[in-house]
């Protein structure tokens, strides 16, 4: 009986702690650069840049869950393929594909170490997509991104 008892309380606790928790938690489905943290999605062909902005943004977020919302929210269509072990890799953006081209990662204007489903997010991020011919690719600026690129292009070929 005092073990039914107590198990009661601890449920009973953590059902108080899950509500609480969800209650406080902030609806961000009408953002605002001034009510909630957000970041911003951009791509850039032939010298022209189209920015999606006021994308919430969450601790723990990643380049493809941003342009998965501002797929939902603002429109954005991109497709992917995927490239194991490296993840997700950019094929088309609003119906722009890359050909023997490739959508550069950049964030904050930097060249993205990683690809689109590892790279986190911080708050304010600004994500860049530039369409980059792959004859660019160098050793000194290999890259998560670049490999996928180089795979991509060769599956593309051989196929």
């Amino acid at each position: 009986m005092k073990n039914s008892k107590r198990l009661s309380i601890v449920f009973y606790f953590i059902v108080f702690l899950f509500a609480q928790s969800t209650l406080s938690q902030k609806d961000c489905t009408n953002c605002s650069v001034t009510s909630c943290s957000s970041v911003s999605v951009a791509y850039t062909y032939n010298g022209n840049t189209t920015t999606y902005s006021n994308i919430p943004w969450l601790t723990g977020m990643n380049v493809t869950v941003a342009m998965l919302n501002a797929q939902q929210a603002q429109g954005l269509t991109f497709t992917t393929k995927a490239y194991c072990p490296y993840g997700s890799y950019l094929v088309s953006i609003n119906g722009i594909y890359g050909g023997s081209s490739y959508w550069q990662l950049q964030i904050n204007g930097i060249i993205a170490s990683k690809g689109m489903d590892f790279q986190e997010l911080n708050a304010g991020d600004q994500i860049n997509w530039v369409m980059t011919s792959t004859k660019n690719i160098t050793k000194d600026s290999i890259s998560h991104q670049n490999v996928m690129a180089s795979l991509h292009i060769k599956n593309v070929i051989d196929e």
